[in-house]
């Protein structure tokens, strides 16, 4: 018989320690509590040259890659993209500082295509992050282009 009752009060008070720990609605400590609907046009333009940024900048490295090089000189070599893609994802983050650590949620037509999905700025952070972490602009073995 005690067994039973404190099981039944462990269960009873587990939730009320679950919603004290996390401040006390269960969601404000997510970081990624929010979400935002991405709407406006320049914001529309920034997420599709983000996104062929994204198809472009692999492609240009296996294009490297089967003519002679290793991997971090293709990477070096299209250090124009990673550029071209930190200038378009600092506007876009700039523009709105509080989509840090939400949901974008995106549903929209341009150009003949429609782009719909779900994304946050930290993954659309990570080709920037990618190139700046091998050092290509403090050695100088980077190729300018535009």
């Amino acid at each position: 018989m005690f067994r039973f009752f404190s099981v039944f009060f462990i269960m009873l008070i587990t939730p009320f320690v679950a919603y004290a720990q996390y401040g006390g609605d269960g969601l404000s400590s997510d970081p990624y509590s929010g979400e935002v609907e991405v709407i406006e046009e320049v914001d529309h333009a920034d997420l599709v040259e983000l996104f062929k940024l994204q198809e472009a900048i692999p492609e240009a490295e296996r294009n490297c890659l089967r003519i002679k090089r290793n991997k971090r000189e293709c990477r070096c070599d299209n250090g124009y993209l990673y550029k071209e893609y930190d200038g378009v994802y600092k506007k876009l983050s700039e523009r709105h500082p509080d989509w840090d650590k939400k949901v974008l949620k995106y549903n929209f037509y341009w150009e003949g295509v429609t782009y719909e999905g779900e994304s946050d700025m930290d993954t659309l952070m990570r080709y920037s992050n990618k190139y700046k972490a091998l050092g290509c602009e403090d050695d100088g073995d980077k190729i300018e282009k535009k």
